[in-house]
């Protein structure tokens, strides 16, 4: 009988160890799927910061794009109505000396 109580207690024991180490690696697990979870959203939301500032960026080189385009055709603009003014003016001076 002591030896079958003795058996008891040392399955009890061992139950015990193994029900006591379950529950650790739960615990465990748990928290590593916490982490992993707090990780994933910090990484979410730098990424959605870079996509943010990069938007920016772009919208700000195609607005500076669109400036100096604007830019570069009121200077041709203006440079064919300077030169078209000059020949007009030549035309009409020549004209005017050749009466």
């Amino acid at each position: 009988m002591a030896c079958m109580n003795a058996k008891k207690n040392l399955q009890t024991n061992y139950n015990s160890k193994i029900t006591k180490g379950s529950l650790a690696v739960s615990v465990i697990s748990l928290m590593l799927a916490a982490m992993l979870f707090a990780r994933i959203e910090v990484m979410h939301q730098e990424a959605e910061s870079v996509e943010t500032k990069l938007e920016n960026r772009i919208q700000r080189i195609e607005y500076d794009m669109q400036t100096e385009v604007q830019r570069i055709v009121q200077a041709m603009l203006q440079s064919t109505v300077i030169s078209l003014s000059r020949t007009n003016s030549e035309r009409n001076g020549k004209t005017v000396a050749g009466e």
